[in-house]
């Protein structure tokens, strides 16, 4: 490990636009920090939020970015060996560490530690988790890999021994730290809401990815408690990894002999395109009725493990539940842009296949006599994989209508592992949903708008900027009315 100054003052942060590394910026900013940083691909809502800080973003990686020298300087995950920042970092004294060393060194020490993990639903969980909390008067930290609407940042530390919130993410370190972030955030609790095959640049295999989650199991200490969604069945091998540690449960739609052997479970799950209603059992016990503003059996699933993590930190179950109403979201999730003549045009983050079908299985619960129209950037590495390539027809089954860009460089994917998108169109289109490759996101933009009509609901898939496409397609909606 390598030392760091006594006294820090000024920090640079190699690729400071990614979610956590922009959100660590902010908290540092808050503790008094001079903070600066550097990224060659800044897209909303981090650039945004960073810039509304006053936080200087440096266009590109270069060695003067570093001159005058920082006292530390902080690595994100997405730099490689080759960036030139890095280089000069590596040659000179300047001690360097992950974004999850500072984390751990500079902000948790002797604070009990609160990580929310898993492939699907960590932000939102994290978010929830943390207003909850702090709505209780727990004045917890919190860091949140997305921008949560009931904070004015993305991260901050809290009080000195208060609990830490942490997103979890089981994606790597540092070039020079391969361990999942949230292992080497060290938690008292976890959750985990699953674990499915992704981030193929770095997990060759299914089996690679579960290693992950069981080592973080084996890791909790018996003191803390590991909380598992039984609605995914591959979490039982999970839970055999946790030793001494407890291990409590959460569901829904169980039989009442299941159920009772849950510490939560929710039951008669009703949605409106206002909210989503459900009674909450406890052990087996009936203990409140839940009103949350979100939408598909996912969200009620994010809503149960946080209100269980709000109670290990000393908050109480119906209390934190009676809350929920006033929780704001996380852009990105659902976030409608904007409504024109009808239409209303809705943002989500999901990229993932499963993530793609809950989002869309949500979506139709929302607004169920509504056409749902999505258009889908495939822009990760897994994403872009045949892995998927049967799993991705499935996920559109809730959708009327697929439009999907044509990535230009996805020739940086092996062509022998390159998912086929003609032969997904062609599935699709035989599984009676409509569907359409896209060169341009512009032509994605005018396919829509030339079919749309009032009452439509058009979502942005994509964990990206997605080339403009929500101001592109917006516009487009606006000149449609004008010459209506």
């Amino acid at each position: 490990m390598i030392p760091l100054p006594e006294h820090i003052q000024k920090v640079h942060m190699i690729g400071i636009c990614g979610t956590g590394m922009g959100a660590l910026a902010q908290m540092l900013q808050q503790q008094g920090y001079q903070v600066q940083g550097s990224d060659e691909k800044a897209y909303p809502p981090m650039s945004d939020v960073l810039a509304s800080k006053g936080i200087t973003v440096l266009e590109g990686f270069c060695a003067d970015n570093l001159d005058p020298q920082p006292d530390v300087v902080i690595v994100g995950n997405v730099v490689r060996v080759t960036n030139p920042e890095f280089v000069a970092v590596a040659r000179s004294t300047i001690p360097f560490v992950s974004m999850s060393d500072a984390m751990l060194r500079l902000f948790m020490k002797g604070r009990p530690r609160f990580a929310l993990c898993g492939t699907h639903g960590k932000t939102t969980t994290t978010a929830l988790t943390a207003y909850m909390m702090d709505a209780l008067g727990l004045n917890p930290g919190y860091f949140i890999g997305g921008v949560p609407g009931n904070f004015d940042s993305t991260a901050r530390s809290g009080g000195t021994s208060a609990p830490f919130i942490l997103e979890g993410d089981e994606y790597d370190t540092a070039l020079f730290d391969k361990r999942p972030k949230m292992l080497a955030y060290h938690p008292h609790y976890a959750v985990i809401t699953s674990v499915e095959y992704d981030h193929a640049d770095i997990y060759p295999t299914e089996e690679s990815v579960f290693l992950q989650f069981e080592l973080l199991a084996g890791q909790l200490p018996d003191t803390g408690a590991l909380i598992l969604c039984s609605n995914r069945p591959e979490l039982k091998r999970v839970a055999e990894f946790a030793g001494n540690t407890p291990v409590q449960w959460y569901g829904s739609g169980l039989d009442e002999s299941t159920a009772a052997e849950h510490y939560l479970y929710a039951d008669s799950i009703v949605s409106t395109p206002e909210h989503t209603s459900f009674t909450l059992y406890k052990q087996g016990k009936c203990i409140c009725d839940v009103t949350m503003p979100m939408w598909g059996e996912y969200n009620v699933h994010n809503v149960l493990a946080a209100l269980i993590m709000v109670e290990h930190a000393g908050g109480d179950i119906v209390a934190a539940a009676a809350l929920l109403p006033g929780f704001k979201g996380i852009k990105r999730r659902q976030e409608i842009r904007a409504v024109v003549s009808g239409i209303t045009l809705i943002d989500d983050f999901a990229h993932h296949p499963t993530a793609i079908e809950v989002t869309l299985a949500g979506l139709s619960r929302r607004y169920p006599d509504r056409r749902i129209i999505a258009a889908f950037d495939p822009r990760t590495n897994t994403s872009r994989r045949s892995v998927f390539q049967e799993r991705f027809v499935e996920s559109f089954r809730h959708a009327n209508r697929v439009y999907i860009s044509s990535p230009e460089d996805m020739w940086k994917i092996p062509e022998d592992d390159r998912i086929d998108l003609p032969a997904l169109i062609e599935s699709l289109n035989e599984h009676q949903i409509a569907a359409a490759a896209c060169e341009t996101v512009d032509d994605i933009v005018q396919a829509i708008a030339g079919i749309v009509h009032s009452g439509d609901i058009v979502v942005g898939l994509s964990n990206g900027g997605f080339g403009g496409f929500y101001n592109k397609m917006t516009a487009a909606l606006e000149k449609k009315q004008a010459i209506a």
